[in-house]
């Protein structure tokens, strides 16, 4: 009996011992959405037309897999912790900021991957990735020579057009980034 006790008190002590268990989800890129992170800091992309014009872009900052509080309102309680890519682009004339995030939502979707993309003088100045936008499936495109097989349009927003808007549409490779370009006369600026 003298034995039994110090048993059955650990017994109720390991039926008592609680989980811990987080009510806030935690948002992370899978495997997939990170293939779309194809930039890393220092990186040239060029591009040539066929007159032989050129034009570098570099990648002048990135942050890579922030880990932030997503909040529900003004009362500062938060309701998520979401992954974000944030990655600059930038030539003598052009900028380029990529933006891929998750985001905690009740009625939509949230593993799925959000982004946006604000390119200062694309045409409306905001892009949308057919694939990860509308789940457009991929195309393959050579250009240069090298066959991407996971290719899809790089869409404009609206049809704004500005003074200093130069490009019309692009075409984005999932493992690559940027692989074409064309400008509001219909030039291609392919990656070399």
């Amino acid at each position: 009996m003298k034995h039994l006790l110090p048993i059955t008190f650990i017994v109720i002590l390991f039926a008592c011992k609680k989980e811990y268990y987080d009510p806030i989800p935690h948002l992370k890129f899978s495997p997939e959405d990170k293939k779309w992170f194809t930039y890393g800091i220092g990186q040239q992309l060029k591009f040539k037309n066929d007159k032989g014009d050129s034009l570098v872009y570099r990648v002048t900052s990135m942050a890579e897999s922030s880990v932030t509080p997503q909040y529900k309102d003004t009362t500062w309680a938060i309701e998520a912790y979401t992954e974000s890519y944030l990655v600059q682009l930038t030539s003598d004339i052009d900028s380029i900021r990529l933006y891929f995030y998750k985001e905690y939502s009740q009625f939509r979707d949230s593993d799925k991957m959000k982004h946006t993309i604000l390119w200062t003088t694309m045409r409306g100045q905001f892009v949308k990735l057919a694939a990860l936008e509308y789940n457009a499936s991929f195309n393959y495109k050579t250009v240069n020579g090298i066959t991407y097989t996971t290719v899809t349009p790089a869409i404009p927003e609206s049809d704004q057009v500005n003074p200093w808007t130069r490009w019309d549409k692009a075409w984005y490779d999932q493992g690559a980034g940027f692989i074409e370009i064309i400008d509001l006369n219909g030039v291609s600026w392919k990656r070399v």
